[in-house]
């Protein structure tokens, strides 16, 4: 497991803010808003250093290619494995992004000033897709020949890459998947979500009545999956039981009222995990902060998981890292499992709604053994995972 974040990098310093509420939250730095009526966002001050095969300048890669590499770079760190290990192994590479290398794209717009664009510029525009991610990961680990996938499912991209690894492991198609998410901050993601009216003022507070929006951000979470009888790695962290995605398609940016997609998603990753929803020890939620995203959800949680299930969500600290959430939001689950305490629902000091299941309000220690994990995207993308402790 590796992840890069706005509240800390690795699994320490992000389990330390998680329990402390210390925040990502900041006036933008990467450019000017003093003209626009937003100003917070959730960006990561400073990258860790990169070894020089996951150096990103060595594949001309964006921040965002670059924080997909770093975070890579400590999965296998922490799995106890090397490049060298990559080789003779059937290994997949799946990254899931929302906005991808879009630096390159607003760099291009950026420089032109209504000129032509030079072959430099054109080229850098052209040639980093989103797709490229998975790619770069590949030829970093000396494995240009891999499998490489970009999962695309907007801000449940996260989830989405990890479900599909999983699926790829039972089908046989590989030994190894490096999966995860990724997404840079970016002025075209922070002006998009203002102009949907959908960003906070001041703070995200998911789930509370005072809500205004969300927060936009950056991270990247990358994790190691194998089956079990094939783990070859020193630590295990948990075992991923099942995930299953819907699209309600109800509308561009809304979610579908009544909950359906989301519980048709859940619904079918308990059938695929093989366990009961009711049975979820711990839920962390997509809660994003704004006030349609935030009902609509709790409405499908107490509907579809036992009542008094605790959920939090962890934007109000982390903002939101879009392609890059469900992965992060995984690794809260997986430290949850790991620490057996349930992660706090910071900013919420009045419940939006009197339901039977409720938000997390301390850190408090809890006998945790299956977790799930809720990941949403614009476009009606709805996507459930289910974990627990396997033989972690």
């Amino acid at each position: 497991m590796g992840l890069l974040s706005p509240i800390g990098h690795g699994p320490d310093a992000f389990w330390d803010a998680l329990m402390t509420g210390r925040s990502g939250a900041h006036v933008v730095r990467s450019f000017d808003t003093s003209n626009l009526p937003r100003r917070i966002a959730c960006e990561i001050d400073s990258l860790p250093p990169a070894s020089a095969e996951f150096d990103g300048g060595r594949f001309g890669a964006g921040r965002c290619g670059t924080m997909a590499l770093l975070a890579v770079q400590a999965a296998l760190i922490d799995a106890g494995l090397s490049i060298s290990d990559m080789r003779g192994r059937r290994v997949a590479v799946v990254v899931g992004t929302t906005m991808g290398e879009f630096e390159f794209i607003e760099s291009a717009y950026d420089d032109l000033a209504g000129q032509p664009a030079s072959p430099e510029i054109f080229d850098k525009a052209v040639n980093n897709p989103a797709g490229r991610l998975s790619q770069i990961v590949a030829e970093a680990i000396g494995r240009p020949d891999a499998a490489a996938i970009d999962a695309y499912g907007a801000c449940a991209a996260g989830n989405m890459a990890l479900i599909t690894a999983m699926q790829m492991l039972r089908a046989d198609e590989c030994d190894l998947v490096l999966a995860g998410g990724a997404d840079a901050f970016s002025r075209f993601a922070f002006v998009g979500f203002m102009r949907n009216r959908v960003m906070a003022k001041e703070a995200c507070r998911p789930y509370d009545k005072e809500r205004d929006g969300l927060l936009v951000a950056e991270g990247a979470a990358m994790f190691v999956v194998e089956r079990a009888r094939d783990a070859s790695g020193q630590s295990r962290h948990a075992r991923l039981l099942g995930g299953a995605t819907s699209c309600d398609a109800f509308n561009p940016t809304q979610p579908r009222p009544d909950g359906n997609g989301i519980a048709a998603a859940v619904q079918c990753a308990a059938r695929d995990a093989g366990v009961s929803e009711r049975r979820v020890d711990y839920l962390c939620s997509h809660g994003t902060g704004t006030p349609r995203n935030d009902l609509t959800e709790w409405k499908a949680i107490d509907r579809m998981f036992a009542p008094e299930t605790p959920f939090s969500s962890i934007k109000a600290l982390t903002g939101h890292t879009m392609g890059a959430a469900g992965a992060l939001e995984a690794a809260a689950c997986i430290l949850a499992l790991k620490h057996q305490r349930l992660v706090p629902n910071w900013n919420m000091k009045n419940p939006a709604a009197e339901f039977a299941t409720r938000p997390v309000e301390r850190p408090d220690a809890a006998d945790l053994e299956c977790v799930a994990n809720l990941s949403f995207g614009f476009g009606g993308y709805n996507s459930c995972l289910f974990l627990d402790r396997g033989d972690a």
